[in-house]
């Protein structure tokens, strides 16, 4: 999970540039997708163990079904298409009557907002669909949302466009080779594979776990197939209605140029021992117009609260000087001494319930589970501190972070120059090695190291070099 942290960082961070040009825009999304549906695969596993210890949990929140559907269709359709295979997504529902006659099928309209556990949704359609377009070497593979009607009726049979809840049918038919009435017997079994399976990867998990998932959600799945004829897969799930205002629909903070509100200021500290995790992180919260210091370790991150104590600490848990438990322990000391009110959240790999429990037991105010979401970032900082954010430019957006005061006469002039020359030349090595002299000056010098890091991130050396130009020159 943990290098998945940085993919999923700054690929949030290449989408909300607004020089990212449409083509690159689209392989960016893809390499987003793809690294959730890493993500998904390397959570198999851990939710199969959870799921059997009792330990698995729902987590229901506001999302759109419309793009989570989309969102599905569109990882698997490049795959699909290198095969040859013909990949359909619909998603239909029926909105009342007209003039007395049912009213036709139709498409989601641009948002259908539902409330439900939305990571175990999508890991099982991503289960049931990547099953399909692997066994399926020629013809077809579908995927259909229809709404079922209240009192059990057939889909499509006047159902309300927004009843509260309602059943959702999913279902993933295909052409392949199908399945034998033995195999279908065992097929929703841990590590079973069918004779379909050799040398097409995969563990056995997904069906086991798609099941338990479901059932999980209160609902039903099954299976329907014959050999050398396809196979439908099915399941169906009962999803509450959602509202805009139950909380920010989760990809909104990601495309949309979202900064603090004016007169809204959050001084962030991030505590991490790996660089990636920290350059990523502190470029999405410079991209949001939040103060950010970072810190390598718990001890100097210590030291730093002690002479300026910061609105929100964002801290890993292990580290090797000092572990993120004991650190929050003494953050905790040091600001109960000074009077402050400091809010701690954990950052960690480690996400299963009973951790994410045992930190939050410790000391810390919240939990969020790397690889995290600038949603979940920007969400914990609106409860915690009633931070508020308001959509702007996003070129506005990106300027904003990206821009260098000229006062900088505390700093050593021969650390400036050091740093644009190394910028001119093109060595990353060297801004690298010169942005950590910079950390370790303390004050403006930590300061304005944070402040360039989105450049070191983009790998815009042309851009740092030109921000630089100023830097350390008297004003006038």
């Amino acid at each position: 999970r943990t290098p998945l942290n940085a993919i999923h960082g700054y690929t949030q961070l290449l989408m909300r540039d607004p020089v990212l040009l449409p083509g690159q825009r689209q392989a960016v999304a893809t390499i987003e997708r793809s690294g959730t549906h890493l993500l998904t695969l390397v959570n198999d596993v851990l939710d199969l163990a959870k799921i059997e210890s009792g330990r698995q949990e729902v987590h229901p929140s506001t999302f759109d079904l419309a793009g989570l559907i989309a969102e599905v269709g569109t990882l698997f359709r490049p795959r699909a298409e290198a095969k040859g295979l013909k990949l359909a997504v619909e998603a239909r529902l029926t909105v009342g009557e007209e003039g007395g006659q049912p009213a036709p099928p139709t498409l989601f309209p641009v948002r259908c907002l539902v409330r439900a556990d939305e990571q175990k949704l999508r890991q099982v359609l991503i289960n049931l669909l990547g099953n399909a377009v692997k066994f399926t070497e020629r013809g077809d593979v579908a995927l259909t949302v229809e709404v079922q009607p209240p009192g059990g009726g057939a889909p499509g049979d006047k159902a309300s466009l927004h009843p509260s809840p309602v059943t959702y049918q999913f279902t993933i038919s295909d052409t392949g080779p199908g399945i034998s009435a033995e195999q279908q017997a065992t097929l929703f079994q841990p590590f079973v594979q069918g004779t379909n399976s050799e040398h097409r990867g995969g563990l056995g998990l997904g069906l086991a776990i798609s099941k338990r998932l479901v059932e999980l959600m209160a609902g039903k799945i099954g299976v329907e197939s014959t050999p050398g004829q396809g196979s439908r897969f099915w399941f169906q799930v009962l999803l509450e209605a959602g509202t805009p205002d139950e909380g920010r629909v989760a990809g909104d903070l990601v495309e949309n140029g979202l900064r603090l509100k004016p007169g809204s200021r959050v001084r962030a500290l991030i505590v991490d021992d790996v660089v990636e995790n920290r350059d990523v992180l502190t470029a999405l919260l410079l991209d949001l117009g939040c103060e950010v210091q970072t810190s390598a370790g718990g001890a100097e991150a210590v030291s730093l609260a002690t002479v300026a104590m910061p609105d929100v600490v964002f801290m890993d848990i292990r580290m090797p000087d000092m572990d993120g438990v004991e650190a929050t322990r003494r953050l905790r000391a040091v600001a109960g001494a000074q009077g402050a009110k400091v809010r701690i959240v954990c950052l960690s790999a480690s996400a299963l319930a009973h951790e994410q429990d045992r930190y939050l037991a410790t000391g810390f105010d919240e939990f969020i589970a790397k690889p995290f979401r600038l949603e979940a970032l920007c969400e914990s900082m609106s409860r915690l501190l009633g931070a508020e954010f308001e959509s702007v430019s996003l070129t506005a957006s990106r300027m904003a972070s990206r821009g260098v005061d000229s006062d900088t006469q505390s700093l050593p002039p021969e650390l400036i120059v050091k740093l644009r020359e190394a910028a001119i030349r093109g060595s990353l090595t060297r801004v690298r090695q010169t942005l950590a002299e910079l950390e370790s000056s303390g004050g403006e010098g930590a300061r304005l190291a944070a402040r360039l890091r989105p450049w070191i991130v983009a790998g815009d050396l042309a851009g740092l070099a030109e921000s630089l130009k100023d830097a350390g020159k008297p004003p006038g």
